[in-house]
């Protein structure tokens, strides 16, 4: 078993279907078990923001094509969406952070939170585990 706290679900604003009294519900009883819940591709021409404050979100996840356009000096757009999802009390994570230039105009733009290659190679899940977890593990037919 692996702690709720340890897990992050990001949705995409378009999967969060029609009824938003339902997915309000849902995220609030997944946030409140522990699970981070994060808005991953959020687009500014179809997302609705308003019904975003309804759900339990907890962070903002800059996507990798974002992050890809950003420079030292360039953040300005970068810079108001982390205001905005500090405003809203959320986290954020740049995420394809793959140069030294990237991970620099992140920064500067308020970014607390990276994931990318520029932190080290994915590896497989039982390599993860034997490395970072070694009271748990993760037996042969875990593996995915």
């Amino acid at each position: 078993r692996i702690s709720p706290t340890l897990v992050r679900l990001e949705l995409d604003p378009d999967s969060l279907g029609s009824d938003p009294d339902h997915s309000a519900a849902a995220t609030r009883r997944l946030a409140e078990a522990g699970v981070e819940m994060a808005v991953n591709g959020l687009d500014f021409a179809q997302a609705d923001l308003l019904g975003t404050r309804r759900l339990s979100i907890g962070c903002l996840v800059l996507g990798s094509r974002l992050v890809r356009g950003v420079r030292p000096g360039n953040t300005d757009f970068v810079s108001g969406l982390v205001a905005l999802a500090r405003q809203m009390g959320w986290r954020v994570v740049a995420t394809g952070v793959e140069t030294d230039e990237q991970l620099d105009a992140v920064r500067a733009a308020g970014c607390n939170s990276v994931q990318g290659l520029i932190l080290g190679a994915p590896v497989p899940a039982p390599q993860f585990a034997a490395t970072h977890l070694p009271s748990a593990p993760m037996a042969q037919d875990e593996r995915p």
